[in-house]
């Protein structure tokens, strides 16, 4: 064979090369196009079963508004990979949502009708270096009857609650009516005209997003309750413990409160019939439930302890001492992979109480503070 027919037959074999390589990467993009892999450490793009519900149940269209700002980007370049990683988030719900969720990127530029947009969704502003200017990174979603919520300003730190955040959004603009928190209370947490209460902040801040119905000692736990909250509960009577367990038992999602000195108890209004002692529980549904919790101990921690006044000595001085019934509960002490604790720094708590897990009890317990 002449070295003539050796460089045609390498030609020809280049040419077929390059044609099988890009025979081999359109057949690559139409058959794995929505295919998606998750190799980041944390599995940032592996969606729960939770918010994949969600996104199935979608019902009408949503649109998700990412406004994020060049210049905040350029200015902060730590930004920019969490920036994208949102993006990329987003993207993926819209994916998943069958085309309920409409995705739009905006860089509000300073001065502009986008930047006017983000101001009126209650976006956060950063200041940029220079003119007082401000940059955006923010979240709004809409829905078809004009309800709206928003995440201020999406920060780093939160990132692993970023799936949360973003399924909460959706969920809440899916579903506008206000879930109804049950308020059992043996403590005036709630307002009350008559006696001229006035809500606690927690109760305020609640209102915000919940409807919050508050029932006195005999609850009447109806089927339209999502969460009962029981806060200090005492004197509640035999029917009120076996509605409580019912609700418990039909899957109800119920938060309870106990305290065996409840130190506020001593500070609210005397009509609100307080025991002695101060303290409640709910000695019966706990046994039931496999909860073990004694009404008349309370947690001491000297590690924890907080520094306080205790005094003067004979000489008149003051007497500083760690008081182990009044704790300071510091990130070490917090479950820091729950969205309930992990971004609290501080949690002071006195004259506390503590549960555990009775043996052989069927439950699961994951404590947020240990």
């Amino acid at each position: 064979m002449s070295s003539w027919d050796h460089r045609k037959l390498g030609v020809i074999g280049l040419v077929l090369a390059i044609v099988l390589f890009l025979a081999i990467n359109i057949f690559s993009s139409a058959s794995i196009r929505n295919a998606q892999f998750d190799l980041t450490e944390t599995g940032l793009y592996t969606l729960s079963d939770g918010t994949r519900e969600v996104l199935a149940d979608l019902k009408e269209p949503l649109t998700l508004r990412f406004f994020v700002s060049r210049d905040l980007l350029d200015a902060s370049p730590g930004l920019g990979g969490y920036a994208t990683r949102v993006e990329e988030l987003i993207e993926r719900y819209a994916t998943l949502s069958n085309g309920k969720i409409r995705f739009e990127l905006i860089d509000p530029k300073p001065f502009s009708t986008e930047e006017d947009r983000a101001v009126g969704f209650g976006l956060n502003g950063v200041p940029l270096a220079d003119g007082g200017q401000l940059g955006y990174m923010g979240l709004a979603g809409t829905n078809t009857t004009d309800d709206q919520d928003v995440i201020p300003f999406l920060q780093p730190s939160r990132e692993q609650f970023l799936e949360y955040d973003l399924t909460r959004l959706i969920y809440n603009l899916a579903n506008p009516k206000k879930k109804v928190v049950g308020l059992v209370s043996g403590l005036p947490i709630d307002a009350d005209p008559l006696k001229k209460y006035k809500p606690w902040r927690v109760v305020e801040q609640m209102k915000q997003f919940f409807e919050v119905r508050t029932m006195g000692f005999e609850p009447d736990i109806k089927d339209d309750i999502d969460v009962l909250m029981v806060v200090h509960p005492f004197g509640l009577s035999d029917k009120a413990l076996y509605d409580i367990d019912q609700f418990v038992m039909r899957g109800g999602k119920t938060m309870v409160f106990v305290d065996p000195y409840a130190e506020e108890g001593s500070r609210s209004n005397q009509a609100m019939r307080l025991p002695p002692d101060q303290g409640s529980d709910l000695e019966k549904l706990f046994k039931a439930w496999g909860i073990t919790y004694a009404r008349d101990k309370v947690l001491g921690d000297l590690g924890s302890a907080q520094r306080v006044s205790a005094g003067l000595d004979d000489l008149g001085r003051p007497i500083i001492t760690d008081y182990v019934a009044w704790i300071t509960m510091r990130k070490d002490r917090m479950n820091a992979a729950d969205v309930v604790t992990g971004e609290l720094r501080v949690v002071n708590l006195a004259s506390t109480g503590f549960i555990g897990k009775a043996e052989d009890a069927a439950i699961e317990i994951e404590p947020l503070i240990t």
